[in-house]
């Protein structure tokens, strides 16, 4: 009977304590779902950028979501640094020497993709010689991407607001 009255106690408190609403953070029985974050019941979200409760939005409400580092610096070291990498005039290896422009000026202006002499050399409407000089041109995939980044405001990563 001691046995019995024990299993009785042991089931009951069994249940009781599995329904717990708020879950055990250490198992996987949370009832009200995890967040971004792995917090049971919690409130953060992922933004459009993929960030864990971050605020990746232009102040116009658009998403930015093209990394400088990760999406556009590639494709200047595969196609435009070994002209444009350090000595004199425009240099394409990081984002600020991007952002400073060379000797004919800048050539990013932040918010104007299509207008940005970088994107018109790249189609080869600007002055000049088309971009990458002496080589197949970009697709145009490409060259969008990089319009949109330019668009996005040519930030060198997401904004975390």
């Amino acid at each position: 009977m001691k046995i019995l009255f024990s299993f009785i106690l042991s089931f009951i408190f069994l249940v009781f304590w599995s329904c717990s609403d708020a879950g055990d953070p250490l198992s996987n029985d949370c009832t009200e779902g995890l967040d971004c974050a792995g917090e049971c019941g919690g409130t953060a979200v992922e933004d459009c950028a993929g960030i864990c409760d971050g605020s990746a939005l232009l102040s116009n409400g658009e998403c930015t979501n093209i990394s400088y580092t990760a999406t556009i610096q590639p494709i200047f070291n595969t196609n435009c640094t070994g002209c444009h990498g350090g000595s004199s005039g425009l240099s394409l290896s990081t984002h600020t020497s991007l952002m400073t422009g060379g000797n004919s000026g800048h050539v990013v202006t932040p918010g104007d993709g299509s207008g940005s002499r970088l994107v018109k050399k790249l189609r080869g409407t600007a002055s000049g010689s088309r971009m990458p000089q002496n080589q197949d041109p970009l697709d145009e995939t490409t060259i969008n991407l990089i319009e949109t980044w330019i668009d996005e405001g040519a930030l060198e990563e997401p904004q975390d607001n």
